[in-house]
């Protein structure tokens, strides 16, 4: 979207921290007023700057500069831009045939100059330094902003105190996104004499940086939800909002930054990586902070992709290159303390001490409860660690679920949940959820388990004679149903063939309904957002209380798991729903649970598993 050109001179003003993103448009040339003539001049000149100019204009050169920008003007007026900058260019070339040009850009000569002459030298600069930005507006509206911000550095190197020069270097900080650096210039250009234009430019500063705030919000709260955020129609109101602003501003680095990290937080790291590393890539960075803000966005994006080496590795770039955004230091130490997590629990799992794998898992998940993506992962990891244990199946099947209420589409979720269904009994789930995997790794490993996994239950259902459960199935080379040992991010499903599945468990007396907070007549989709909302509120690990609110949030976020099971299968809910109306306990409400000799659900679940198994 920018001229190839060499990499760009910062413009000479104090470092400052990188620029806050936003989708707020940056102004064009028109929006202000300092921009309704390339040649506006500054502030009132004094008498001795009129004495020196009288000086300067004696010269036909000044003249002759004088008349090309004047040409230059109205080809600007005109929007013909490129012409524009030809004229303003070539009048640079006039001024710098002025006997005095030597002595005002520090040749050497006269260097003890009398007053009248050192009065002419600084108009000479002092119009140089306003022809040098007559270019850098020219350049602006080409599109040429690399360029541009050199005009503007080689105009405040001339005269740093010209108002025309400062607004010019803030508008096209403003073009690009570094509201911070614009800030300053535009607060320089009050103090040099541009008050209006100065507040004017200041305004605009701060309406950008409020809209980041927004945003900056807007994102967070989307990154919390995970994978499932982009089917919310706040997903879709701020990408709308990011590609029309990124399209009226075409220049706008933080803007495509902004897109770029959206697109993340949605789960299509593809394309966020793919505009990173291609704005990394461009040979004409257009501005001091462009390396940095590129270097910490892929960094952003890798993080929320789980490639926590490599976030590590590119938000460490960022921290090395100046305009270092605020966010990237304690971006990389949290992504320096995931990944150590992560791998003390992946090395007490290969040693086989669970507990401590488990409890890796937990800390891990502790650190950033808004990365919804990358703690689906440790949940999941955390669920094959407490798989090892038979007195913990519930808290791993209960890890599966939020690991899927986390990201819909993880389908090594799905495939662990399967096969720990099918350890307490509840084959037809499972298969439901081998099912899932394969839908969302079609064409992968996890996908190929899920196919082969759910071929050997339904070989061994069809041979069995039993009404629920199976002993039977392939043997793999571990000694359990295929899956082995695995690791926690690669299988470790199964469970030793050699030993049956536990009964089905007695189930609670409450009503399925009244558990999930619904009528008897919720859609499906009601369903899944009442339990996908309980099921966040009474996770264990979301409630930091004493231990006996913890156990009671987790009794409570068990029930939800067993009643969502139940009335997510339709046909399992239809049975469900026909046996309440055998008992007398017609539809029509959700208070008061059940009674009436309806004591033990088990007679229910064994009721329907015999009937679709056999």
């Amino acid at each position: 979207h920018k001229a190839t050109v060499p990499p760009v001179p910062p413009v000479p003003v104090p470092p400052a921290a990188a620029p806050p993103t936003s989708t707020a448009a940056p102004p064009s040339l028109e929006r202000s007023s300092s921009l309704g003539a390339a040649d506006r001049e500054g502030a009132p000149q004094v008498a001795s700057e009129r004495s020196g100019e009288q000086e300067a204009a004696r010269s036909p050169a000044w003249s002759a500069a004088e008349e090309l920008k004047g040409r230059g003007n109205g080809k600007y007026e005109a929007k013909d831009y490129a012409a524009a900058l030809q004229y303003y260019q070539r009048a640079l070339g006039a001024l710098g045939a002025h006997p005095l040009c030597e002595a005002a850009t520090g040749g050497g000569r006269d260097l003890v100059a009398p007053a009248a002459t050192a009065a002419g030298a600084a108009a000479v600069r002092s119009r140089a330094s306003s022809y040098h930005a007559n270019c850098a507006a020219a350049l602006t509206q080409l599109g040429r902003l690399s360029e541009a911000l050199r005009e503007c550095d080689a105009a405040l190197r001339l005269d740093a105190a010209l108002p025309k020069s400062l607004l010019r270097a803030a508008h096209v900080f403003m073009s690009l996104g570094e509201y911070v650096r614009a800030r300053e210039l535009y607060e320089r250009a009050s103090r040099a004499g541009a008050t209006a234009d100065g507040a004017n430019g200041l305004r605009m500063c701060g309406e950008a940086e409020q809209e980041m705030g927004r945003v900056g919000s807007e994102l967070a709260a989307l990154r919390r939800a995970g994978a499932q955020c982009k089917s919310r129609q706040a997903f879709r109101d701020l990408s709308s909002r990011l590609e029309a602003s990124c399209l009226r501003c075409a220049h706008n680095e933080a803007l495509k930054a902004l897109r770029a990290e959206l697109l993340a937080a949605g789960g299509d790291f593809g394309e966020a990586r793919s505009i990173c590393l291609a704005a990394i890539g461009k040979p004409d960075a257009s501005g001091p902070s462009h390396g940095a803000l590129w270097s910490y966005t892929l960094g952003r994006v890798l993080y929320d992709a789980g490639d926590l080496v490599g976030a590590e590795e590119r938000l460490s770039e960022a921290m090395a290159r100046p305009g270092t955004p605020a966010a990237a230091k304690q971006l990389l130490r949290l992504a320096q303390r995931l990944e150590v997590e992560r791998q003390a629990g992946n090395a007490a799992f290969k040693r086989g001490e669970w507990a401590a794998a488990a409890a890796g898992y937990t800390r891990g998940l502790q650190l950033d409860p808004n990365n919804g993506r990358f703690n689906a992962l440790l949940y999941c990891n955390r669920a094959a660690a407490n798989a090892r244990r038979d007195s913990l199946l519930e808290q791993a099947l209960s890890d599966c679920n939020m690991a899927i209420v986390l990201d819909t589409t993880y389908a090594k979720a799905y495939l662990r949940r399967a096969e720990l269904r099918l350890r307490v009994g509840k084959r037809q789930l499972a298969l439901d959820d081998f099912g899932l995997a394969r839908r969302h790794d079609p064409r992968g490993t996890v996908g190929a388990e899920a196919a082969k996994r759910s071929a050997e239950v339904r070989a061994a259902a069809a041979g069995s004679s039993h009404s629920h459960g199976y002993s039977g199935g392939s043997r793999s080379q571990h000694g359990g149903f295929a899956g082995g040992a695995g690791r926690p991010g690669h299988g470790g499903y199964g469970y030793a063939g050699s030993r049956a599945p536990p009964p089905v468990e007695k189930e609670r007396e409450r009503c399925h309904y009244e558990v999930l907070e619904m009528k008897p007549g919720a859609s499906a989709a009601e369903l899944k957002r009442a339990y996908r909302k309980l099921a966040l509120q009474h996770h264990p690990d979301k409630n930091n209380g004493s231990d006996t609110e913890r156990a009671a949030a987790q009794k409570r976020f068990v029930e939800v798991q067993r009643s969502y099971d139940v009335l997510s299968d339709a046909s399992a809910r239809a049975r469900y729903d026909a046996e309440r109306l055998r008992r007398g306990r017609r539809p029509g409400g959700f208070g008061g649970g059940f009674g009436g000799g309806f004591a033990a659900e088990e007679e229910l679940f064994a009721g329907f598993y015999s009937r679709r198994y056999r």
